[in-house]
Formats: structure tokens, sequence, C-alpha cells
């Protein structure tokens, strides 16, 4: 059709020519080309919003799911009744909300889109994970291969604990179809949280599980049972590790591994990894300690991006294996660690883990291997912030580099190479963290949010946030049949129609208040740099603490002498009223 139009109104064709060339109806073609319907119109009812509108609400839907403000189905259907409002259209929705036909056929004309269940995520994590916390944490983990020259896969360690509990989470079963309502037995209502200590290289190799209970008194033989072979047993109050389990658990870590040193030891940044005694052993040991940034281990740990998901799935499997296998017994805590053993080799395997490795970008080192679609929620936090001195300079290479390979990238990045290149883009995040991104094209995390159309404007660069993002505008997507004017005014969508759909369609915008980081941050992840300010700081802890006994201490002192002497007084009173009595 659309050929058919080009022949008669840029060739000079007869209609009927046309028709009888292109082998359709002439009164379609005739309509066509004196601008009563589109070119594009294709047969059956009209929808309601355009193929335009249509287009941007679902780019709309899309970015919002990224950056974790999804909206149900309601809520896009009342957003059609809203879109069809705002621009008067004749529409048959009733109420303030389209209807269900609607929307199913909404996603039929859009098969990209699906409905998902969501996984939680926290407004912490979502505020941590942003890009200038990743580059950063990149930058400083190049810098730390270069000092201790890493270039082993057996010199990259990666620990890290996972909870679980004898109340496990069963999987899906098979039952009559229209049954609405399944159940699946477990051991209790409620359960107490058992700690697994997992520790893995960037080889596949793997070091035996720590389990800790949550009890005072050791843990029996018995619990010991069917467990992984070497498996260390721990008790603690609540279950969880504390800072001396992890001590001990740094020493058995010692001990397992092979000989090859230095070691980086890459972990999070609980407070039980933050001892002075800890890092003092393991500096003795040549073991260099690394605490991830706050809240971005879902994207930066190994443990957590390609094995603990599949370990919670095996354990639940475990679980509902052993109470078919033994019906009307439960899981109890002396059956945990053998069905932890059952589901141990089922995934720590060494695919599982060299892919968790990879997909962190730790090794091989590869600062791109961050899916930049796991950053968008962190959109919406990113404000502008000053640069100071320190973040500035460049940070020292890493040993993954050869000296001819220094010298090229130097040149290319002198005369301004900007053919796709991972390694050229990895020494360019060491070496130059502010120019990356602007020299890696594609990398970037605004790449979600740029245009579907070809004549989108050019994605702006990471170094400073955007505050507000535009919803990009589908109409130059339509070709243009320049000889006709009829034909201009319909694939020519107006200006003002898409600055008031842009009004409906808003995106979170970026809050000038950025709130405070606690704990362990980017700045001072490697624990081997800040031993002395941390022995620094117990002194003054102590020191203040002294001070604090010492002052408590006086006053207490102090009341008990004014209790002293009111007490005198008291019993100096009552001897001379008896005096005067007895005078009287």
């Amino acid at each position: 059709m659309h050929a058919a139009v080009i022949s008669v109104t840029e060739e000079g064709k007869g209609l009927r020519e046309s028709a009888r060339l292109y082998n359709v109806p002439v009164e379609t073609l005739r309509k066509r080309t004196n601008g009563t319907v589109s070119v594009y119109c294709k047969p059956g009812h009209a929808t309601v919003l355009s193929k335009e509108e249509e287009d941007k609400l679902c780019e709309y839907l899309i970015m919002m799911a990224d950056m974790g403000y999804g909206l149900t189905r309601e809520t896009v259907m009342h957003l059609a009744f809203v879109i069809a409002e705002k621009f008067n259209k004749k529409h048959p929705f009733t109420g303030d909300s389209a209807g269900r036909s609607w929307f199913d056929g909404f996603r039929k004309r859009h098969p990209m889109l699906t409905i998902r269940t969501p996984q939680p995520l926290s407004h912490c994590r979502a505020l941590s994970a942003n890009p200038d916390v990743i580059r950063d944490f990149f930058g400083k983990l190049g810098a730390i291969f270069g000092r201790l020259n890493l270039s082993k896969p057996m010199q990259i360690y990666n620990c890290d604990e996972s909870g679980i509990s004898i109340v496990h989470r069963p999987g899906r079963v098979v039952t009559k179809l229209g049954r609405r309502t399944v159940y699946s037995l477990t051991s209790a209502e409620k359960g107490r949280t058992h700690t697994v200590v997992a520790c893995v290289s960037a080889t596949g190799f793997v070091l035996p599980p720590l389990m800790v209970y949550p009890r005072k008194r050791p843990v029996p033989d018995n619990f010991k049972e069917g467990a992984v072979p070497n498996t260390s047993f721990h008790t603690s109050e609540n279950g969880w590790i504390n800072s001396n389990i992890f001590l001990e658990w740094l020493k058995f870590f010692v001990a397992n591994i092979p000989p090859t040193r230095p070691v980086l030891l890459i972990q999070d940044g609980h407070i039980s990894h933050v001892l002075i005694e800890a890092i003092e052993f393991a500096r003795a040991n040549h073991i260099h300690l690394l605490c991830l940034p706050s809240h971005t281990t879902h994207i930066l740990q190994p443990l957590d991006v390609g094995v603990f998901k599949s370990f919670k799935a095996n354990f639940n499997k475990a679980c509902s294996n052993y109470m078919a296998k033994y019906p009307g017994r439960v899981v109890t805590n002396d059956k945990l660690a053998a069905l932890v053993a059952d589901a141990w080799p089922h995934s720590f395997t060494t695919l599982n883990i060299l892919s968790g490795f990879k997909k962190c970008g730790l090794f091989p080192f590869n600062p791109s291997a961050v899916d930049d679609r796991r950053l968008a929620p962190s959109k919406p936090f990113c404000v502008p912030q000053e640069s100071t001195e320190d973040d500035n300079e460049s940070l020292p290479s890493s040993p993954i580099f050869t000296e001819e390979q220094e010298k090229l990238y130097t040149k290319r990045f002198e005369e301004g190479f900007d053919i796709r290149d991972p390694n050229y883009e990895a020494w360019i995040r060491i070496n130059h963290p502010f120019k990356s991104l602007s020299v890696t094209s594609g990398d970037s995390i605004s790449n979600i949010s740029a245009p579907l159309s070809s004549t989108s404007a050019p994605t702006p660069s990471l170094s400073v946030p955007l505050l507000s993002m535009e919803v990009p505008i589908m109409s130059a997507s339509t070709p243009v049949l320049s000889t006709s004017a009829s034909l201009l005014s319909i694939s020519n969508s107006s200006n003002s129609a898409e600055s008031a759909l842009d009004k409906i369609l808003v995106l979170p915008e970026a809050s000038m208040k950025k709130p405070k980081r606690r704990g362990i941050n980017s700045k001072t992840v490697y624990l081997n740099d800040v031993l002395e300010e941390m022995k620094q700081q117990k002194h003054e802890k102590e020191v203040q603490a002294a001070e604090r006994e010492e002052s408590q201490k006086l006053k207490k002192e102090e009341k008990e002498r004014k209790k002293r002497e009111k007490e005198r007084e008291r019993e100096e009173k009552q001897r001379k009223r008896e005096v005067n009595r007895e005078r009287n």
C-alpha cells in the first residue's frame, strides 16, 4: 500500500494503474492518497489511543519497571482512561478505568510487555547501587589489583552468609485444574534463623561451610551427622555470625586454602567482619580484606549473584523431599546439616561460581560486566554531587594490562579512540574514571531511558546524573512522504499533544536531599589500609569510655556523700528533738 501511494503522489501514475500494479483496491488507494485515511491505517476498528500514544505508554511502563516503580494492570488501565479523557477521545470506557478487553488488546499489540511478580528491593539498596558507587568501587578494586599484583584467580576469594530455617519454602506442585487453594506441609509456623557461611574462589574452589546454630550449648554430635565433610559448627544467641565466630572462621580459611599469597578476600561490610583482631590476623597471613559498598551485594557479590539463589532452591527441595519420604515427620535442627549437604553439591558448582565472578566483573576484571538495568532503580536518587580533589585523581592500572597494552591504550585515549573494546573500556574506567562513560558508548545506565527512535538525543554521561528523565517521543519512527502535504499532516504529531502526554506519563525525579550512608562505604572498603585508623578510633573510644566511667564514679561518690550528709543532719535534728523533750 505504501508503494502504491508513492507511485500516485510522487511518480504521477493513475489510481487504477497503481491499483492493478500493486494489487490493492482502487477506493482504498484513493482514500489514502487524498488524506481521508492514514497511509498506515490498518483494517478493523480503530484503537482508542493512537499508535504513537500506545508506543509512548509502552516505553513508559518499561522504564518505570526498570526503576522499581512498576505499574499494576489496574493502574495501566486507569492511565489509559486518563489519556483518553485528556485528549477528548471517544472511548467505551466506563467508570475511571479502561476495560480488561482493552488491556488484553494492548498487550497483543505490544508483545514485549508481560506481567511478572517483582522481587522486593529495599530503599537502601536502590539508593546505594548507583553508578557513582559502582564506578568508585571498581576504580579502587583495580588499584588494589595493581598494588598486590593479583593476576591469578586462585588469589581472589568471596565469602558470605546465608540464612536458613527448618521452615522451608515449598515449590510448585501439580494439582487438579480449577483448584484455587493448594497446601504444602511445612515443619512449623515460624523457625529460628540458622546461618551458613560459604567461601569460594575465582577458580571454582569451595571451602567447607560453617554453620551457626541459635543455642547457648555446644552443637551435639547427632546434629553433625550427614553434614558436608569438614563442616565447622558454632553457636550464637540469635543464630547469626558474630566477631568471635568470624575470627575462628578466618583461621579455618587460612588453614584450608592453597599456599599462594597474597590473597584478596571480598566480603560485605557486616559489623562482625570489621574487627581489629581479625584484620591483624589476616594481615599477618597476607590475607587482604575488601568490603563491598553497603547494600550492593545483590550486584557485586559473586555468591549472591551466582550461587545462593540455587542453594536456597535446592535446600527447599531437599526439605520437601524429606517430608514426602517420611510422612508424619518434620524437619528439625538435627537434620539441617544433612539437608544442607544434599543441596550443597548441586549449588556450589564450578559453573555457578565462575558465572558469579564474571557477572559481577570481579574476575576477569571487567567493570562493564555489571548489568546497567540493575542500576536503574537508583535513577530517582541520583543527584549532582560536587567533585572533590581526591575524586579526580587517576588510579593505578591493574596488572592484567601488559606494558604494550598500556602504551596502546594511552595512545588510543589521546587520539579519541571510540570503537567498542571491553579491555580498553576497563582501562579507561581505572585510569580515567570520569572519562570512561563518555568514551565507552552503550554502557551507560542512562541507556535505559534512551529513546527508541533513530533521532534521539545523545545519552548523557553518568558523571552528572540526571535530575529528570523525559519519556521519548515515538513519532520519528513513522516515515514521512515529503511531497504530499496531506500525508505530512497525518505523520507529524502535534507538539502540544506530546507535551500534554508527557505531563501524564511522569517519571520519578531525584530528591535533592541525599540521605547519609552508614557503615563501611566505598571510601573505606580496603580494611588493611584503615587498620591504624580503626585502632586510633578504638583507643579514643576506650579513653572516652574510661572518662565516662570515671565521671560516673565521681557522680556516684558525690551522691553518696550528699546522702550521708543528709543522714547526719537528720540524726542531729532527731537528737535535738529528744533533748528538748527531756527538758520539758
